[in-house]
């Protein structure tokens, strides 16, 4: 069955929309042929400056596949154009679909919103398209996931140990959930976020968190909810374990890139603070 991956977000400041359209198109000519499994990536954008990714795929493990298989430079610079905060992504089944076609203006339109493509090419008619991964025929309800314990995208670092439960492809982009075993002297250094939103349920142990106006030691079955632009600092002197939401999601993109790094790369200062600032994620 084909699957459609819809993936919304914006440029980053100062960004120019005519190259990053560009670069799309090098994308289609150069990377899309050698992707198993994808047969057509198109962009659109709306008046509000909300970019918006519509990629076929044969099938949904080529679909799941194709983002992790994909190391060309063109994917690498596409990636730095955008405002990866305002990322969200989601996978559907294409259950049916209206005609090909080609138009001189071709749009889509999704939750209803109408948008001009701005390449006239086979496409999509997704007025004429309806989903049952994330949503049933009559797209009143999401479909169940069940992670067992000991499972999900596995990180074990030497500070902690990582499992996400839920990643951002769920929820379209809303929401992360990570399951995160601490361990002995684990530290995260002083830091804040621009636009995430972080809720943090502990589990075990004692997790001490240390904010601009108070040191709280958070212990089982208390919850801390740390908005934007709050300073924190992160200690577990003896191993704990917690469960953190992360919102708007995408945590897990930052856990992919870092599990790539060498450690000369975990040692370049400069590179590690970049990768940080990406994910929202400051120290300055």
């Amino acid at each position: 069955m084909a699957t459609i991956q819809i993936v919304k977000f914006h440029l980053n400041d100062g960004v120019d929309a005519g190259e990053f359209r560009a670069l799309n198109e090098r994308f289609q000519k150069e990377v899309a042929p050698n992707l198993p499994g994808l047969v057509r990536r198109e962009a659109t954008y709306s008046a509000e400056g909300e970019w918006l990714l519509v990629l076929r795929y044969t099938d949904m493990d080529s679909a799941h596949k194709g983002g992790r298989s994909d190391t060309s430079d063109i994917s690498q610079k596409f990636m730095t154009f955008i405002n990866m905060s305002t990322m969200s992504a989601a996978f559907y089944d294409l259950v049916s679909e209206g005609q090909q076609h080609v138009a001189q203006n071709p749009f889509i339109s999704l939750d209803g919103q109408t948008r001009s493509f701005y390449s006239s090419s086979f496409v999509l008619d997704i007025n004429h398209i309806h989903f049952s991964l994330s949503m049933d025929a009559n797209g009143e309800r999401m479909n169940q996931q069940i992670v067992p314990a000991g499972q999900g995208q596995n990180y074990d670092w030497a500070n902690d140990h990582i499992f996400v439960k839920a990643t951002m492809a769920l929820s379209e982009g809303r929401v992360t959930l990570v399951e995160d075993t601490l361990k002995s002297g684990f530290h995260l250094p002083r830091h804040y976020h621009k636009q995430m939103v972080e809720i943090f349920y502990i589990l075990a142990g004692e997790i001490e968190f240390t904010f601009d106006d108070e040191t709280v030691i958070a212990t089982p079955g208390m919850t801390l909810n740390i908005p934007p632009n709050v300073w924190h600092d992160v200690k577990c002197a003896n191993g704990g374990k917690l469960l953190t939401i992360f919102t708007p999601g995408g945590f897990e993109n930052y856990l992919v890139e870092m599990s790539s790094l060498t450690e000369a790369q975990f040692a370049d200062e400069a590179l590690m603070n970049a990768l940080a600032e990406k994910y929202d994620s400051w120290t300055r």
